[in-house]
């Protein structure tokens, strides 16, 4: 489940608006922007937990499986709309959401687990600082990337670790 919040700025002003500070978003996100970033995040997530050596992904229900349902809700971009255009355009974080995730006992459908955060869109590596780097189409969606994998491998190594707790 993806949602993505409503409104936005369609433009990031002027030169002049944004070396005063002012239209720092949050931005529209075209219909092109957000089925590329629910296709970004879920191809980063099947892919994420499939690294697993205790567990493997499925795409048949059978005993023992649990069903992995994640999304973003509250999604909003830091990115103008129009930063191409713009020139250097730096970026703290390329947005935010709500990641959750729940974990559902694939022959009855109870929950097992759910867990949901609010986490700006940044690679760890890049946590609370501004990219060295502008931005553009490139970094932003590798940005997308880097950092539902790394949403993933948190939800991955935490799996493995209940799995050998149980035994």
């Amino acid at each position: 489940m993806f949602e993505f919040r409503e409104g936005g700025d369609k433009s990031s002003g002027t030169t002049a608006q944004a070396m005063r500070g002012g239209q720092t978003g949050p931005y529209y996100v075209s219909d092109e922007s957000k089925e590329k970033f629910k296709q970004v995040v879920n191809d980063a997530v099947v892919a994420e937990l499939g690294r697993s050596k205790l567990f493997e992904v499925v795409d048949k229900v059978g005993p023992n499986t649990l069903l992995v349902r994640a999304g973003v809700l509250d999604m909003v971009s830091y990115v103008p709309p129009d930063a191409a255009r713009r020139g250097n355009v730096y970026l703290a974080a390329v947005g935010e959401g709500v990641i959750f995730f729940e974990l559902i006992d694939a022959e009855t459908g109870v929950i097992q687990a759910r867990a949901a955060e609010r986490r700006k869109i940044q690679p760890q590596s890049r946590m609370n600082t501004v990219n060295t780097a502008p931005a553009n189409a490139a970094s932003v969606w590798t940005d997308v990337e880097r950092w539902a994998r790394e949403q993933a491998r948190t939800l991955r190594k935490e799996l493995e670790k209940a799995k050998k707790k149980a035994g």
